[in-house]
């Protein structure tokens, strides 16, 4: 990794509701999401394999304290600046849920209507700076 990396580690909660014959059920979904942002100006965003291949990987070690606690509040800025990302990636997922879930119901020649909606704020469950280069 050659630049400062962001990784969450978001819940993400959906409410599927489903009407059928004029009655309407609610159920609440639950999803874990990782999540990183590679660098500080011109944030890319990068989820899949190579997001779980830095998850994997061993630390090489820890940068002092003061450096520490200087990039988690530089990362809980971040995480203020960037509320709107994270909602937007919870509205994604809840169209994708929709979508599996209305391919299931077809499959199984299911009648009804089915919305889902994304539940916010996002829950971060963990956060973690990756930085490059870093040595104990």
């Amino acid at each position: 990794m050659e630049v400062v990396t962001t990784v969450l580690l978001l819940r993400l909660r959906h409410q599927i509701t489903a009407t059928r014959s004029g009655r309407s059920s609610v159920l609440l979904v639950e999803e874990a999401l990782p999540v990183a942002w590679q660098g500080r100006a011109g944030v890319a965003e990068v989820q899949g394999e190579q997001l779980l291949a830095w998850l994997e990987a061993p630390a090489v070690g820890n940068l002092p304290e003061p450096v520490r606690q200087r990039e988690m509040h530089n990362l809980l800025v971040m995480l203020d600046e960037r509320r709107e990302a994270l909602e937007r990636i919870a509205d994604i997922q809840a169209e994708r849920l929709l979508a599996d879930h209305r391919r299931v119901r077809e499959a199984a020649d299911a009648r009804g209507r089915y919305d889902v909606r994304a539940l916010k704020p996002v829950d971060i469950i963990a956060a973690y700076v990756l930085m490059p280069g870093a040595v104990a």
